[in-house]
């Protein structure tokens, strides 16, 4: 066993290095295919109207990604708000990492099932509360095409 991961000051630190290698692939497989989805006729038009490789990416390429960005940080934002099951595979029973999901799992261990039930109401309301207004404004661009 590793010190870190039980560390009261590195802790959390610890557990972002494996969080980040977890879901890198993830989010590079969705740049890359936000990437593939750009039309090559947008990168032959800016390079007719003279544009170097750099303002071909900053004005053409990355605006076109940026419904793909908003998607990577919606799924990160909804991975760390679930870090219970990294958290439990690499520390084990001597975790020190505070999040909510191991608090809700402290509370149920304690038989403190109302205090765990409104930790699982505050994360589904706080996921909601992003997630539902991104959903509603794809939905309202959907139907304008």
């Amino acid at each position: 066993q590793n010190p870190w991961w039980s560390h009261p000051d590195w802790g959390m630190a610890a557990m972002a290095l494996p969080a980040i290698w977890q879901l890198s692939g993830y989010v590079m497989a969705l740049f890359l295919a936000g990437f593939r989805g750009i039309p090559g006729e947008l990168r032959e038009a800016a390079r007719v109207d003279g544009a170097s490789e750099a303002q071909l990416y900053r004005h053409v390429l990355f605006p076109q990604l940026s419904p793909v960005a908003l998607t990577a940080l919606i799924i990160i934002g909804h991975m760390s708000m679930k870090m219970f099951d990294l958290i439990m595979a690499v520390s084990g029973a001597q975790y020190l990492t505070e999040v909510p999901a191991v608090y809700m799992w402290q509370a149920l261990l304690t038989n403190d099932y109302a205090k765990g039930a409104a930790i699982a109401i505050v994360l589904l309301v706080i996921v909601a509360v992003l997630v539902v207004p991104y959903l509603a404004q794809n939905t309202r661009t959907e139907r304008q095409r």
